[in-house]
C-alpha cells in the first residue's frame, strides 16, 4: 500500500511540474478553437449550414507568457456567411491560469 501511495504522489508531482513549465514566463501559447454553432465572425473554426446556406469560419489565436501563468493573446479570423458577406475578426486579451490548470480569459473581440 505504501508503494501505491508513493507512486501516486510521484505521478501528481510530475504532472504539476510539467504544467508549470508550459505556463512559464517566456513560453508561447498557440490555440485553434472550435466554435461550432456560434456562427461566423470569431477567431475559431466553424461550419454551419441552415436552409441550404453554408457559413464557415477559420481562425487562430496565439500569445506569449509575460509572467508565470499570464499570457497576452492576439487572434485573427476570417469567415464567409454564404450570401456574399464575409467577415474579418480580431481578438486581443489576456489569459491567466489559476493553479496552473484553470484558464481565465479577458478579451476584446471585434468584427469588420
Amino acid at each position: 500500500m505504501k508503494k501505491v501511495i508513493l507512486a501516486a504522489i510521484a505521478v501528481m508531482t510530475f504532472g504539476f511540474a510539467n504544467a508549470q513549465e508550459q505556463t512559464a514566463k517566456g513560453k508561447w501559447l498557440i490555440e485553434a478553437n472550435t466554435g461550432f454553432g456560434s456562427g461566423v465572425g470569431s477567431t475559431s473554426f466553424g461550419l454551419l449550414s441552415v436552409d441550404g446556406e453554408t457559413a464557415w469560419n477559420v481562425g487562430v489565436e496565439g500569445g506569449y507568457f509575460v509572467a508565470d501563468n499570464l499570457a497576452l493573446k492576439v487572434g485573427l479570423g476570417y469567415g464567409d456567411a454564404g450570401n456574399d458577406s464575409s467577415t474579418f475578426a480580431y481578438k486581443i486579451g489576456a489569459k491567466y491560469y489559476a493553479a496552473n490548470k484553470f484558464p481565465l480569459e479577458v478579451s476584446y473581440n471585434g468584427v469588420s
